[in-house]
């Protein structure tokens, strides 16, 4: 089997990309978080009020995760084109990247 440096180079390239695209991203809901919670804090809050903070407290725990996990899977990636491209062979199948990166794309947007 051959190596296949253009598509390793395509993997470190993108890997930071999405990483900052995640980095970005967290810190705008980060704030809009901080604003929710504050204002609900201070606040009396109904029964319907109550659930709609809960459930809002789960999305931004939902975003957390995915948030993670797409910054673990491109330290991943990040790490897997590096070490290839420095021992110029393939270390680990191509199959998992092809699809990481799509999905990683798919879950930040």
């Amino acid at each position: 089997m051959s190596f296949h440096e253009s598509f390793w180079v395509t993997i470190g390239t993108a890997a930071p990309v999405i990483a900052l695209a995640a980095v970005v991203s967290s810190a705008d809901v980060t704030k809009a978080a901080e604003t929710i919670l504050v204002s609900a804090d201070s606040v009396d809050l109904d029964a319907g009020s109550k659930r709609d903070l809960s459930a809002a407290r789960m999305l931004f725990w939902c975003f957390g995760t995915t948030i993670s996990v797409v910054l673990w899977s491109q330290i991943y990636a990040m790490t897997a084109a590096l070490l290839s491209l420095m021992h110029e062979d393939d270390h680990w199948s191509m199959t998992p990247f092809v699809l990481i990166e799509p999905l990683a794309f798919f879950l930040l947007s």
